[in-house]
């Protein structure tokens, strides 16, 4: 069920979902300035009451939403083999209702890593949504911003052991970003080059690789104790 924060308790929930980020999204998201969070998203509603999200820019008014948002992701969500999906790179965060969509239907041992290009669209989300739901899944990985943006952190989870879980990535756009196809793609480029530069330096297959590496550590003990040279 998707938790919506009354007009006059929108700083309380956006200040209860920082809590529930990530320590690099918290810092991120502490250098933008509210005053031009709104100067670029302004915020309509459907006839459900339903909170619709417009970015403004250069001069241009553009809607990540359509009249009916829940409707919309669900229907979006529904021409997805999400059955046959273990890794989701989604392009877009569709203002929430895709990601609380895909938090009901994709498999519970699914990551979903969600990329959102505009901070500021992220932000006035978290104003609007309790994402409290979303972050205990412990499925969803956010990177926000450009590729200079969030490039570290998200090299520092490749080379751990979630990096596993990039295996055969299925990759998805949500509605609304299509519009902005350009920088979704130069994000794409990005991750990909990151990605096979990681398993080039890792091995044929990092899969394989870290089986490897935990069978050598299991075996440390009796490599040790062999008094003979092999």
């Amino acid at each position: 069920m998707i938790v919506t924060a009354a007009s006059h308790d929108r700083i309380e929930m956006f200040q209860k979902n920082l809590h529930f980020l990530p320590h690099y999204l918290q810092k991120q998201l502490q250098e933008i300035h509210l005053q031009e969070v709104w100067e670029r998203i302004d915020i309509v509603y459907s006839k459900d009451g339903n909170p619709i999200c417009v970015c403004k820019e250069n001069g241009k008014r553009r809607y990540i939403n359509s009249k009916n948002p829940q409707e919309q992701a669900k229907y979006w969500c529904a021409h997805l083999p999400l059955d046959r999906m273990g890794t989701l790179l989604v392009y877009g965060c569709g203002f929430g209702y895709a990601l609380f969509e895909l938090l009901v239907k994709v498999r519970k041992d699914c990551k979903i890593i969600v990329s959102e290009q505009n901070i500021y669209l992220f932000t006035a989300m978290l104003h609007f949504f309790d994402v409290e739901p979303i972050m205990r899944s412990g499925q969803f990985i956010f990177f926000i911003g450009d590729v200079e943006d969030f490039s570290q952190d998200f090299l520092k989870l490749i080379a751990t052991s979630n990096m596993v879980y990039f295996t055969a990535p299925s990759i998805v756009f949500t509605p609304g970003t299509r519009m902005f196809r350009q920088k979704y793609l130069e994000i794409q480029r990005h991750i990909f080059e990151r990605l096979i530069q990681q398993i080039g330096a890792s091995g044929n297959d990092h899969s394989d690789s870290l089986v490897g590496f935990h069978n050598m550590i299991a075996n440390v003990g009796e490599v040790l104790g062999n008094p003979y040279r092999s």
